[in-house]
């Protein structure tokens, strides 16, 4: 795991997966892991650990539902994946899995920015990260697998095989073929218009995303987006169900329990992480908003794992 001053939320290498997997198959396992990797979802081969906590990976990923559900949560959104659903992530979006029902199918597959800056992939990639981003969704829909799946299927068994630089090759071609297909999908995806007030609420989140660890305050966020408290407030709450500071608190707490799964860390180190310098007032926030002291949430955490 990796991690600095500068970070928000604790930062996970693929060769540091095992944290939260349990699994005997080898190529979990490989060197290669940190460059390139995919996997069929099954829970009878690989046994996630859910839930775990809020965390960020060095890679991009995707998950592909084919039959099955998923539950996962980025920042404070939660997604409910069925069958057809692909939910793909840059590196720096926080996330946790929730569950993984018994009868999950489909493919895990993720991939550094340097094992596709090499040809046309970077930019395919960039134009969906860029869409998803826009229009604040993650999950695109796929309605037939007839293009997809082969692509994959071939990834999955090359990457089973033996390393060498032609299947290395031939995955990053397939890889491309793959973002190619899937922004295609994403060309015939309705384009949503948003509000002048729902676009201030997606600044608001993307504000909070980037500020969280050391501006707590409504009041500057407002200042920041040139607009009253007031206004922020009542655009967050319709937008969200929640107002400007609950949606901050719950922010913080993802903050929080993120550093407080890092036993190295003293509860003081972890209140100072995410901006709070006072460990009585960090303890009393945390308290409040989740019914357990610090102390005994990472009691809780160091149990169940």
């Amino acid at each position: 795991m990796i991690m600095d001053k500068k970070q928000i939320v604790p930062e996970y290498k693929p060769e540091n997966f095992s944290a939260f997997i349990e699994t005997d198959e080898k190529h979990w396992k490989d060197k290669t892991i940190n460059d390139f990797f995919i996997s069929k979802l099954s829970t009878t081969k690989v046994k996630l650990r859910t839930p775990f906590l809020p965390h960020r990976k060095t890679v991009n990923d995707f998950v592909w539902v084919t039959k099955g559900r998923l539950e996962q949560t980025v920042y404070n959104e939660h997604y409910h994946l069925s069958a057809g659903s692909i939910l793909l992530l840059a590196p720096e979006k926080i996330r946790t899995i929730d569950l993984l029902s018994e009868d999950i199918e489909g493919f895990y597959c993720h991939f550094s920015d340097d094992f596709i800056a090499k040809n046309d992939q970077i930019k395919y990639l960039l134009e969906i990260l860029n869409y998803l981003d826009s229009h604040n969704r993650y999950v695109i829909p796929v309605d037939s697998a007839d293009t997809l799946l082969p692509l994959l299927n071939r990834m999955e068994r090359l990457n089973n095989s033996e390393k060498n630089e032609r299947n290395t090759q031939l995955i990053s071609f397939y890889l491309m073929c793959f973002l190619g297909e899937l922004k295609e999908i994403i060309k015939t995806l309705p384009e949503i218009k948003w509000t002048a007030n729902e676009k201030l609420v997606l600044k608001f989140k993307k504000a909070v995303t980037k500020n969280i660890h050391k501006i707590h305050n409504v009041h500057e966020y407002a200042s920041m987006l040139n607009v009253t408290p007031n206004h922020l407030n009542k655009c967050v709450k319709d937008f969200t169900g929640s107002t400007a500071s609950e949606f901050i608190n719950k922010f913080l707490m993802i903050e929080a329990k993120a550093f407080l799964s890092i036993f190295e860390m003293s509860i003081s180190e972890a209140a100072y992480a995410i901006g709070i310098s006072d460990p009585s007032y960090f303890a009393r926030f945390f308290k409040k908003q989740s019914g357990m002291t610090p102390r005994e949430y990472r009691k809780m955490i160091d149990l169940s794992s």
